[in-house]
């Protein structure tokens, strides 16, 4: 928006800024557990597929492509992971 009045021009921009709210929500699953947030959700319904299934490191990457996630991806080798937060790498599936 433009404002002007005698050899003085105000412009005005706006710029509308989208806050993310953090979500708390809590998932239960029956026979896996109870009071999981979404990271822990995830790893643990992988995490159970995985055991019933004992699938190659390909087959699970095909079970679970990383077009699920996002941008960041979903299953990959510790190797190649380039931020340790967006990933368990405290208990990685075997």
């Amino acid at each position: 928006m433009t404002i002007s009045g005698s050899q003085k021009i105000l412009e005005i921009q706006t710029f509308k800024l989208k806050i993310m709210a953090r979500d708390y929500t809590k998932y239960n699953v029956v026979g896996l557990g109870d009071n999981f947030n979404k990271r822990k959700l995830v790893y643990e319904v992988i995490k159970n597929w995985a055991s019933k299934n004992k699938p190659s490191f390909e087959e699970l990457q095909k079970v679970f492509p990383d077009e699920l996630q996002g941008t960041k991806g979903l299953i990959m080798k510790e190797s190649e992971v380039k931020d340790p937060k967006r990933f368990n790498m405290k208990e990685p599936l075997s």
